[in-house]
């Protein structure tokens, strides 16, 4: 789930704000953004996967990853 939305939207400003070589691509954010409007803290991170195909899969993890590294989603037990 996303980080609460005065944290998150400070977080996605600071990426944003990264030098060009380091920002993630455009097409990595609109997955980002994808990836964020779905999760919703219930929703399983592979049944938004799947609701994201013909993505592919390795685009989305990149995804996740990135907004796992710079905090702008949590994870909660299984």
């Amino acid at each position: 789930r996303p980080v609460p939305q005065e944290e998150f939207n400070a977080r996605w400003q600071a990426i944003m704000s990264l030098r060009e070589d380091d920002r993630p691509t455009p097409d990595e954010f609109n997955n980002m953004t994808e990836i964020v409007k779905r999760a919703d803290g219930s929703t399983t991170l592979t049944k938004i996967f799947k609701q994201l195909e013909p993505t592919p899969v390795y685009h989305l993890w990149r995804a996740a990853a990135l907004l796992y590294q710079h905090g702008l989603i949590q994870t909660k037990p299984a």
